[in-house]
């Protein structure tokens, strides 16, 4: 297993202001215990796969889907175990958050969406990632 995050410079930006980021190739099975976050989180998944549980729902995701954690929802997540996934993951809040989850295409009852350039978003949040100095954990 190896998890590498970042804590982004709390910028106090209004709209959108991004707080965490990372990846995580998971170990079989590897889970997060359910939480309620004080930001939004999105999860896009490059290889393998697992579950969401939100809602009091499970939703399978796996490699070229995303899911969303929005702020203040409990919810937690597990890696399959025979096919565990790899993610990367940016937080963020701001009065803009929720609409721009929306303008993604994420509903109440669509946490989990498919995409189709899995290399240029890992890239991106790859390239992201690499420019910043903080690192927590890895």
């Amino acid at each position: 297993m190896q998890e590498n995050s970042f804590l982004l410079t709390n910028r106090h930006l209004r709209d959108l202001n991004p707080v965490i980021a990372g990846t995580h190739d998971c170990d079989p099975g590897y889970g997060i215990q359910p939480a309620i976050r004080k930001y939004t989180l999105i999860h896009f998944v490059f290889r393998g796969k697992g579950t969401l549980f939100a809602r009091g729902d499970a939703y399978p995701v796996q490699a070229g889907q995303a899911f969303v954690i929005r702020r203040d929802e409990i919810a937690n997540y597990r890696a399959d175990e025979k096919d565990p996934w790899y993610y990367c993951w940016v937080g963020f809040q701001g009065t803009a958050a929720a609409k721009i989850v929306e303008s993604i295409g994420f509903t109440s009852q669509t946490p989990v969406l498919s995409f189709k350039d899995g290399a240029g978003i890992e890239k991106k949040i790859m390239d992201m990632l690499g420019s910043l100095s903080l690192t927590l954990d890895g």
